[in-house]
């Protein structure tokens, strides 16, 4: 993560990286080391694949305006929103499963200047049709069995913001749907 501190008049500018140690963090403290002077600032964020997000990859990004006070310590609330550009679903080469047969399902998206990313926290459940196939996961995958045949309608959401609907015919033919929120 990095946090730039940018003045109005865009002249002066402080930064603080810092790395975010538990990935499902809500909330963290950064402190700028510097004395910053007295005046109006933008407060910018930014969460990236690169250390020091130096390159185009922002998973989430926001800004904030900012008033700093003389003498002063402030605490200031930023939001991170998703970039996320498009999002699909992987695993199967079908959207065809068999009975009894086991297959897989992940969630990739794309984010401005990167290629395709494994999304995390991916929440799987079944909207309709859960007679059919038996879920279970490993907290990276989720992973779908067929049960008999019928059409599944499944629904995924990730941390990063994607909600994906996805249509599984167990020994049927099938198509898939995807938005991204």
């Amino acid at each position: 993560l990095i946090f730039t501190l940018t003045s109005a008049d865009k002249v002066s500018t402080y930064t603080v990286v810092a790395n975010r140690e538990n990935p499902v963090l809500a909330q963290m403290t950064v402190s700028f080391e510097q004395l910053i002077p007295a005046g109006n600032y933008t407060l910018y964020g930014r969460a990236s694949l690169d250390r020091y997000a130096q390159d185009a990859s922002a998973l989430s990004e926001g800004s904030v305006p900012v008033v700093v006070k003389a003498n002063q310590t402030s605490k200031v609330d930023l939001e991170l929103k998703s970039a996320l550009i498009s999002v699909s679903v992987s695993g199967p080469t079908s959207s065809t499963i068999k009975v009894g047969e086991r297959t897989s399902l992940y969630l990739s998206g794309s984010f401005p200047g990167a290629s395709k990313v494994a999304l995390t926290n991916v929440k799987w459940s079944v909207t309709s049709g859960s007679e059919f196939v038996s879920l279970s996961n490993d907290s990276v995958t989720e992973f779908v069995t067929g049960v008999k045949n019928g059409i599944v309608h499944l629904h995924a959401t990730s941390d990063e913001g994607a909600s994906v609907d996805y249509i599984l015919h167990v020994n049927g033919y099938g198509g898939i749907n995807i938005g991204v929120n």
